[in-house]
């Protein structure tokens, strides 16, 4: 292949890999905390589906450690659905997360605030805006 041939080949991948980006209007911590049904930090004892857009939606089993609204109580195992796109959380085994979900079955996905609690600026973020110690 020539080089302008390569090049457009790559603007055009570009351009279409873009449009399957998630889109949506992000708010504050605290308004999405205020939108959902059930706010709760969570280790994952097994992983969701990826975020391929290919297979099926595998929900994550999440062990809940903190619960900050909802029903949800410390110990119990949640099944957490998120999409299968690049909307979805992408959950994998051992991560802590701050779940913010709703609905029934329990969804919750990028648009719903939550927060992989991975980093200091995440844990930051979630201290500052929700007053929520997070242990390293």
């Amino acid at each position: 292949m020539t080089r302008p041939k390569v090049a457009i080949g790559l603007a055009l991948l570009l351009l279409t890999g873009s449009s399957f980006a998630c889109k949506y209007n992000q708010v504050s911590l605290k308004e999405s905390v205020g939108q959902a049904q059930f706010v709760f930090v969570a280790r994952a004892e097994t992983a969701s589906n990826g975020m391929s857009g290919k297979g099926p939606e595998i929900p994550a089993s999440m062990r809940v450690t903190q619960v900050i609204k909802g029903s949800a109580k410390v110990g119990q195992i949640v099944s957490v659905h998120t999409s299968n796109s690049s909307c979805g959380l992408g959950i994998q085994t051992g991560q802590r997360w701050l779940i913010l979900a709703s609905g029934e079955p329990l969804r919750s996905d990028q648009p719903s605030g939550s927060i992989l609690l991975t980093d200091q600026a995440a844990r930051k973020l979630v201290a500052d805006e929700l007053g929520l110690r997070i242990p390293n």
